[in-house]
């Protein structure tokens, strides 16, 4: 079984857990960053075979990029899960907010120093 089906059903058949839903976070971190969760709090609470399970999502993530399984995989953790696709999109879009807001600053400071 890939490491992608192993997580998934472990996501699935452990609804509400810590493990399951840091997995998802993983998955779904891998998957688009616009849901982007750090990696600390992907595999913080994860137990040993969790966090090797894990590790081999990545690897093979890191390997062979986004495939036709990993997207069906993820597009199903998505749908079991869609708060913590709701949770991923708020921070990354408080991130750009904040970006743009810093971008802002600095052209002001940079405007101010000119003059």
């Amino acid at each position: 079984m890939s490491p992608y089906e192993a997580a998934l059903q472990w996501i699935m058949s452990n609804p509400g857990s810590g493990s399951a839903n840091s997995l998802a976070k993983l998955m779904m971190s891998l998957w688009n960053s616009r849901c982007a969760f750090a990696v600390s709090e992907c595999v913080w609470n994860l137990d040993g075979a969790r966090s090797e399970l894990a590790l081999r999502a990545i690897e093979r993530y890191l390997k062979e990029g986004e495939t036709p399984e990993f997207n069906r995989v993820c597009e199903q953790i998505h749908e079991a899960h869609p708060r913590l696709w709701e949770l991923g999109d708020a921070a990354s879009r408080a991130k750009a907010q904040l970006r743009e807001k810093w971008e802002l600053e600095d052209r002001r400071n940079e405007d101010e120093e000119q003059n």
